[in-house]
């Protein structure tokens, strides 16, 4: 069984991981292990882990990919810890699912990942994109619109009287008119119009019009300042 984390990037192959062939989980070291789940090991062996502790035993934090050959093992222990009803922070956790195998004696291994951004809060999902965007492709000019590189932008895209960038990545079919623009992420087909936006992320769908701010918008949304 191979799990990888949706709020993660690694940049590595899985090749190594998976032909070992043990019961391996991914980890870095970091400097908030609060934010994680975390790991205890001997001898590259996990001995312990914690969810989100308060009070960590450890600074590794569990990133990902996991890989398991005993994967009946994982099933029973998901099923112990859903019948005991034990919960972490209101929450069935995988983590204590594989607490509970370390605990019946089944070895569990480290593997520290190299490349590893974290996408898990806006801020951290920013500078994750700004990382990726050294990998940026080249793009299109568009009328009577600046683009200040590093930027990515996604296929039928419409932008018009802006200053793009940088840091910026905007998705397919994105329409961003009389804007500027920058260290932000852009969903497919959102709306812009007489923003000034920085350090802001926008959903697919989304649409906003208004002026200077940072801003949040899930899929779908709308927002606006409609002031003086």
């Amino acid at each position: 069984v191979l799990i990888a984390l949706g709020d993660t990037i690694i940049e590595m192959g899985l090749e190594d991981i998976i032909t070992a062939g043990r019961n391996t989980i991914g980890v870095r070291h970091v400097e908030n292990p609060q934010r994680f789940g975390v790991v205890e090991v001997e001898n590259n062996r996990i001995v312990g882990l914690q969810e989100k502790p308060e009070h960590p035993r450890s600074n590794l934090a569990i990133t990902g990919p996991y890989f398991f050959i005993a994967s009946g093992e994982l099933r029973k222990a998901l099923n112990q810890l859903i019948d005991s009803g034990e919960k972490t922070r209101g929450e069935f956790q995988l983590t204590d699912a594989l607490q509970i195998m370390v605990e019946l004696g089944i070895d569990i291994y480290a593997e520290e990942i190299g490349g590893w951004f974290d996408c898990g809060t806006v801020k951290t999902l920013i500078e994750t994109n700004r990382h990726l965007l050294e990998h940026a492709v080249p793009y299109e000019a568009f009328p009577d619109t600046v683009l200040i590189p590093p930027v990515y932008i996604g296929k039928g895209s419409s932008i018009e009287r802006s200053i793009i960038g940088p840091n910026v990545s905007i998705g397919e079919g994105a329409v961003i008119e009389d804007s500027i623009i920058s260290d932000s992420i852009i969903g497919n087909g959102a709306e812009i119009s007489r923003g000034f936006l920085k350090a802001s992320v926008f959903g697919d769908k989304s649409s906003y019009a208004g002026k200077f701010g940072k801003m949040i918008l899930g899929d779908h949304s709308q927002g606006g300042y409609y002031g003086d």
